[in-house]
């Protein structure tokens, strides 16, 4: 490629394709894999490292002789970005060295599709440039869709779907080149050999996400079910507890009245017999505060008010439920719980810890605010709200079940917040 060199505008468009490409290479691998710093890498970062990658990689291109420059081409891309990424990000080398390989390989099968240009009757700078220059928008969008778009789903990719991509695209680079400059074949031949080319990678993936998807909502479906199950179990359990208390208060007296009677008659073995059955109704259980007279409601209130005090974290609850409503009580149940959960878990780690829960009535709707502090700012740190537990299959369900029930009821769900706190805001449909 080194005759290139002396044409200028040939040797520009050169160079700039190596920078895209290392700026490209650069911006996956930095989004792909997690920062040391927990801190987003800044465009102007990115500018300054792809400008050192094409400068080595221009330097290879003039040193390296034929037939061994394209060779060195491809590792000194493969290399370069990885040993970056090393740097710069959490994660195993091997995977950063197959993200690399693979970014490569796209690259150069792309610009091997694009020979095709030549029989267009384009000239030589043009059909450069094309390769070059204009077709690194799809490599963007490839980048995007079979990279990225994964690696930030919830659902734990398996490094064999990227040995497998990888795989892919190595045997259609082998083929490719060959049949492409193969002008004993058709033109015709050659474009739908490009598509086929095209298409293999992209039903690929296709097909994986869409089978992610699909276990995804089956999971999210059956931890919803598992969860209306138990909830239901417990309200059944405290609704009978809570009728015990009711009883217990309205026979007091008669309790009352009874014990005095064995008292006065000296029957103190029947007296204390007594006593034990009234024991068993434990005195704290008597506690329950009012905070709404939906009763499923109330109950999971004071429960999450016991569990925010013994947390440490201030709770602040004001509730008005309209009379008649759709929206059953185990859902809304259901989407409290969830809402308080994640919020006294944050509000925990809090230096002044807080949370806050409001529900009234909002022209049409049921409207639903969560207010908690937090160690950080939530949203620009994670902004899809992905679990940071380790175990992300078993976590991190509860803001999918709130979206479902939100949908479910047509209504509207909203997040927003600060370095110290975080609100939610979900709208139900009252009608």
């Amino acid at each position: 490629m080194k005759d290139i060199y002396t044409l200028p505008l040939h040797g520009l468009v050169n160079v700039l394709g190596f920078w895209i490409e290392g700026f490209l290479v650069s911006y996956l691998l930095v989004n792909f894999f997690p920062t040391r710093s927990g801190k987003k890498v800044s465009y102007w970062e990115l500018t300054a490292v792809s400008v050192g990658i094409a400068a080595l990689l221009l330097s290879v291109d003039l040193i390296v002789q034929e037939p061994f420059s394209a060779r060195a081409y491809m590792l000194t891309l493969i290399l370069l970005p990885m040993l970056y990424a090393c740097y710069r990000c959490q994660g195993g080398f091997l995977m950063k060295l197959l993200i690399s390989f693979l970014f490569m390989l796209l690259n150069v099968l792309l610009e091997s599709m694009f020979v095709i240009v030549q029989y267009f009757g384009m000239g030589e700078l043009a059909a450069l440039l094309f390769r070059r220059i204009l077709c690194k928008p799809l490599l963007w969008l490839l980048v995007h869709f079979l990279l990225l778009n994964v690696s930030r789903s919830r659902f734990r990719i398996s490094n064999a779907y990227w040995v497998a991509l990888a795989v892919i695209c190595a045997s259609e680079y082998l083929i490719l080149f060959p049949v492409v400059a193969n002008s004993n074949h058709s033109l015709l031949f050659r474009l739908l050999f490009i598509g086929a080319c095209l298409f293999i990678p992209l039903s690929f993936y296709y097909t994986i996400t869409r089978l992610m998807t699909v276990m995804e909502e089956n999971r999210v479906y059956l931890s919803q079910n598992r969860q209306l199950e138990l909830s239901q179990q417990y309200l059944t359990q405290v609704e009978n507890l809570s009728e015990s208390i009711r009883q217990f208060r309205h026979d007091y007296k008669a309790h009352l009245f009874c014990m005095d009677a064995l008292l006065s008659q000296g029957k103190y073995e029947e007296l204390h017999q007594y006593l034990l059955k009234l024991h068993q109704i434990s005195p704290q259980d008597l506690n329950v505060a009012q905070y709404t007279l939906n009763g499923p409601l109330n109950v999971v209130l004071n429960q999450k008010a016991g569990d925010a005090q013994r947390i440490g974290v201030p709770l602040k609850i004001n509730v008005v439920c309209p009379e008649r409503s759709p929206i059953q009580d185990i859902d809304l149940v259901t989407l409290v719980t969830n809402l308080l959960d994640n919020a006294l878990e944050a509000a925990s780690a809090a230096p002044e810890p807080m949370a806050a829960l409001d529900i009234r009535p909002e022209k049409a709707y049921l409207r639903i605010e969560v207010v908690n502090a937090t160690a950080g700012d939530a949203l620009k740190e994670n902004p899809a709200l992905v679990t940071t537990k380790a175990d992300r299959e078993a976590h991190g369900l509860g803001l999918k079940i709130v979206r479902n029930l939100v949908e479910r009821y047509e209504g509207m769900y909203q997040v927003s917040g600060d370095s110290g706190s975080f609100r939610t805001v979900v709208l139900l449909s009252l009608e």
